[in-house]
């Protein structure tokens, strides 16, 4: 699935922990580290599993491991608005 992060969202840490704001309405989520890690590849690569499979093999986990963790994720960020099926 290819996917793109909006020019409205920006990643940042925050005392050690991962934020996304979502700069047009002005809202924060929290994430974690693999979360925002898992953001930054969509945004390198635009595609869903090039994403998990790096982070896959960053952190030595099964794809489909990675995969069922990552599916329910990225359709609740797309619910907010925080990605964008492309």
């Amino acid at each position: 699935m290819k996917l793109t992060v909006p020019d409205h969202v920006q990643i940042s840490e925050v005392d050690g922990k991962y934020v996304l704001l979502d700069c047009r309405s002005n809202f924060f989520y929290t994430v974690s580290r693999s979360g925002a890690g898992f953001i930054e590849q969509v945004r390198q690569h635009g595609d869903m599993r090039k994403a998990i499979e790096k982070i896959s093999m960053n952190h030595v986990v099964s794809f489909e491991r990675v995969e069922g963790e990552m599916t329910s994720f990225v359709d609740h960020l797309i619910q907010k608005g925080l990605l964008i099926k492309t």
